[in-house]
């Protein structure tokens, strides 16, 4: 930001009703660089570098880690209110934006690889929107970057980055709703019914809106009526047509059917016709016109940053015809930079029935192959499967899977109305096959077999599991079932894998948590969620509810030792050395020893509870997969919430079957690593009556919400060493006062999961210490002593391995501050590393130490007047920038580096109000870390 440009433009924001195509203003921010442009489909880019990177040739193979780019991490404290407001940024609140942006992604980018993710998902649009609308869902133009992540430059570079790491990049794009630019006549104040007929429409002309953009720059309202418009198709959620009868259509590039609420039962058709929950105003896709220029603006992004993906959100809110020529024309545009297996989820909320009419080249009920094998043998020639002509693909798959989701939901024990009509079995074998059977899962691009939907427990839009009972060792199964048993690519949403859990809503009907990785006080102050959940009944909220009491909601939350994250990316590890569990699409129940109950809120809708066998393969005849093994997996798996033993005579017909051949031994990938051998049963492997039998397990024990992944003993392959404790802490904060007895010594300790060369973690470590100039150098590391742990800690997520080593030493110099250490891919003392570049931050300081302790925020005598001006005397040792304000945020000065003391210009408040009595400074430090 540039404070003067600032204050000298925000006099005109709501001046000015329209914007131009190009503006040499916003150069660093405009995808468009065709000043002679006179019309969108016009529009061109320029890049330096015309070197694309290619598509991966397997998506499954990438686990996408999904991430709110305000929440992550602030590297550019001066983007935060980037246009000088007090309704962009506000540290104390959780509602306004927190300060994310690319430089702070590129910061984290070794913790994000750290657990085995592949792909960044940035959740909302790259494009303006509203001051305060961090989530980036209501773009005001699909050309112009919104300055609070960063400039054109700024992306460009982070995407490089991404790349350089082997990694790659998917963008979240509205293919059909925008801002909240356009009002309805006679409803301009309150919501709109819908009506076939349509409502003349006008400019809203809201204030603050960012650079002048208070109408639309590339498209049109009008209020003219087209007697012989032809709607678009519709579908009912069954899958079967419907034709809606209309006097014509308005001319509008914008649909002005009126609102429809976010939640509710709706006919889609209608959804697709209507201004999202009143706020989102619905393009008319389907008029060719529009759609010309969002193809033009999809193909010009790509083209400008190289990214590899995009997600398109509200998915099946947009008319599915309009969908696959968008998604077609933007697969034809990325495959002429060499991108040739370009990657188009979409968000599809309703059941299995809708959803297969936008999943590739569409099916409905009346297309299916006949049956698990024939579906397997689709070919891109087999058009009677087919609802759209050859390379007319919509959606290559589902982003976060909400059939799945809502069986996951009822598995772990969630109750109330969980189900939507026409959607997959709640048993996720019978669900996969059904989908199997039903979705097309033909690449338009390769014409290969390629299912490619993306399964989570979590996103922007839902509870966080760890808030509830039980919840981390919910998430840890839920995960599981997400990364090991569907066949698919594997979805993170930042934080489950540090188990954060506080919510950022205000309404019982919609539960969401977007907590802020970094170290912030916000989340903690409105931790305390009381208001229970209007969808599922009696939610058994535990932590959820007692957030704002617990000091650890306030610490930093990129620890790279928390068990989650270290299970998720073993889940992550164990995916590139079994080719089934990557790839494997023959998902076969073997067995499931269970029974149902009727929870109060269901309706009388069953809960099947118990253990569960199945096994996950390759499709005989069908698939090769790759990895160090081919061969099946045998997955055991218990929502039962407790530690129950599981006994059956292996002649009896509730035997607990395997994949395995009798006598073979099989060995848990996971922790503990216990083996197993194989009984006789009285099944034969061969079909014929006799032996080899298949092998049968007589007992087993499994912990509350327990898995386990089973493999012969000569496939078995221990776990990747990694780093599964610091002491004292992953951003502990150490008191100490000026004077105390070794106030700049420290004792610490990194433990790991096998024997470490103590050596090689010696030498891997190296500091970053943010001292704001008070330190004489760097810490130093002394008697250094490894050897094996005793009485390591258990855990609290089960199947995670634990410390069985450790080395500790003793840091000398270590200044007041924040201290960062970077341990850097250490070996094991057989010669494995971790693979890893991992971080961990430790604060030590005074009481008064803001950077330490933020919750000590108030100093008396930092604020002096000396010969008339005020000087304030800073104290935040560790900060590297500070800001000031007079007038309790109205206005702030600028970003500035630190020094030990500052005379305030009090000229920058001149102009505020300032009614109160006394003189009050307000000093915001920032680290970037």
């Amino acid at each position: 930001m540039r404070w003067s440009s600032a204050l000298a433009f925000l006099p005109f924001l709501s001046f000015f009703v329209s914007a131009s195509p190009y503006r040499d203003d916003l150069v660093e921010y405009n995808l468009n660089t065709n000043k002679d442009a006179t019309d969108p489909t016009q529009y061109s880019t320029t890049r330096s570098n015309t070197t694309y990177t290619p598509s991966p040739d397997n998506w499954r193979a990438l686990p996408v880690y999904n991430l709110l780019l305000d929440k992550f991490a602030d590297g550019d404290p001066a983007n935060n209110d980037y246009f000088g407001t007090m309704f962009e940024n506000d540290y104390r609140e959780t509602q306004l934006r927190y300060g994310g942006d690319l430089k702070g992604l590129v910061s984290k980018l070794d913790y994000i690889q750290g657990m085995g993710a592949k792909v960044i998902f940035i959740a909302g649009t790259p494009f303006l929107n509203m001051l305060w609308q961090a989530d980036s869902y209501s773009p005001l133009d699909f050309t112009v970057l919104d300055p609070h992540w960063g400039t054109l430059n700024d992306w460009v570079e982070t995407i490089d980055a991404i790349h350089a790491r082997g990694m790659y990049l998917m963008a979240d794009f509205t293919v059909g709703t925008m801002a909240d630019l356009v009002g309805f006549e006679g409803h301009l104040n309150t919501s709109t019914p819908f009506s076939l007929d349509e409502y003349g429409a006008a400019w809203k002309l809201p204030n603050y809106a960012p650079w002048n953009f208070t109408t639309y720059a590339d498209f049109n309202i009008a209020n003219e009526r087209n007697a012989s418009c032809k709607m678009p198709d519709f579908w009912l959620d069954s899958g079967d047509p419907i034709t809606i009868e209309t006097n014509g259509c308005l001319t509008s590039d914008f649909d002005q059917y009126g609102d429809m609420e976010a939640f509710g039962v709706h006919p889609d058709w209608q959804r697709q016709l209507s201004k999202f929950a009143s706020v989102q105003d619905r393009l008319r896709e389907w008029k060719p016109s529009v759609m010309d220029k969002l193809t033009t603006f999809s193909c010009m992004a790509i083209t400008a940053l190289d990214i590899d993906a995009i997600r398109i959100d509200k998915a099946t809110q947009v008319t599915v015809d309009a969908l696959a020529n968008w998604a077609s024309s933007t697969r034809e545009c990325a495959s002429k930079l060499g991108k040739k297996n370009f990657y188009i989820p979409g968000e599809v909320t309703g059941g299995n029935n809708f959803g297969s009419i936008y999943l590739g080249r569409g099916r409905t009920p009346t297309m299916l192959p006949p049956g698990f094998l024939p579906a397997a043998n689709v070919t891109s020639d087999d058009d009677q499967y087919f609802m759209r002509e050859k390379g007319l693909n919509a959606l290559d798959g589902v982003a976060f899977h909400y059939s799945f989701y809502r069986s996951l939901s009822r598995f772990l024990g969630m109750d109330g109305n969980l189900a939507v009509a026409y959607d997959v079995d709640t048993n996720f074998v019978t669900a996969w096959n059904q989908m199997f059977v039903t979705n097309d899962f033909v690449n338009g691009q390769t014409g290969h077999l390629d299912p490619r939907h993306m399964y989570g427990t979590s996103n922007f839009d839902v509870f966080r599991w760890p808030s509830l009972s039980n919840g981390t060792q919910r998430s840890a199964l839920a995960t599981f079932m997400a990364s090991l048993v569907m066949p698919g690519i594997p979805l993170y949403f930042y934080g489950e894998e540090q188990n954060i859990y506080t919510y950022d809503t205000g309404a019982s009907n919609y539960l969401y948590g977007r907590q802020a990785m970094t170290s912030n006080q916000a989340w903690k102050r409105h931790g305390c969620y009381k208001l229970g959940s209007d969808q599922y009944f009696n939610m058994p909220l535990d932590k959820g509810a007692l957030g704002c009491h617990d000091e650890w909601n306030a610490l930093d939350h990129f620890d790279p030792t928390t068990d989650s994250r270290r299970l998720f990316s073993q889940f992550n590890y164990l995916r590139t050395v079994y080719g089934s569990l990557q790839d494997g699409f023959n998902l076969v129940q073997r067995g499931n020893w269970t029974e149902f109950i009727d929870r109060p809120g269901s309706n009388h809708t069953p809960t099947e509870m118990g253990l569960w066998s199945i096994s996950r393969s390759a499709i005989p005849d069908v698939q090769t997969v790759g990895g160090r093994f081919q061969d099946q997996i045998w997955l055991l798996f218990t929502n039962e919430n407790d530690t129950h033993t599981w006994t059956e005579p292996c002649t009896s017909r509730s035997w607990i079957s395997s994949p395995f051949q009798s006598g073979t031994t099989v060995r848990n990938l996971f922790a503990p690593y216990e083996t197993y051998q194989l009984e006789d049963s009285e099944s034969s492997f061969n079909n014929d009556d006799k032996a080899p039998w298949f092998g049968c397990l007589g007992s087993v024990t499994m912990a509350g919400y327990g898995f386990k992944a089973l493999v012969p003993v000569d496939q078995w392959v221990e776990p990747p060493s990694a780093l599964t404790k610091f002491v004292p802490g992953h951003d502990h904060r150490l008191l100490v006062n000026p004077g105390d007895v070794n106030a700049t010594t420290v004792d610490i300790s990194l433990e790991f999961n096998i024997e470490m060369n103590c050596d090689s973690v010696t030498n891997s470590i190296t500091f970053n210490m943010s001292s704001s100039g008070k330190a004489s150098g760097s810490p130093s590391i002394t008697n250094v002593q490894c050897g094996e742990k005793a009485s390591p800690d258990t855990g609290n997520v089960q199947g995670v391995s634990q410390t069985a080593w450790a080395w500790n030493a003793t840091l000398t110099n270590f200044a007041d501050g924040v201290l960062t250490i970077i341990v850097d891919n250490p070996q094991s003392s057989g010669g494995n590393s971790t693979g890893a570049r991992d971080h961990l931050l430790l604060r030590k300081g005074a009481s008064w130490n803001v950077m330490v302790f933020p919750e000590n925020d108030y100093n008396a005598t930092a604020l002096t007047q000396t010969d008339g001006n005020y000087v304030f005397t800073h104290s935040a040792y560790g900060a590297d920038k500070f800001r000031y304000t007079m007038n309790f945020g109205q206005t702030w000065s600028n970003w500035t580096d630190w020094e030990d003391t500052t005379t305030v210009d009090m000229s920058l408040f001149e102009d505020t109000s300032m009614f109160w009595d006394g003189v009050h400074i307000t000093v915001q430090c920032e680290l970037s870390l």
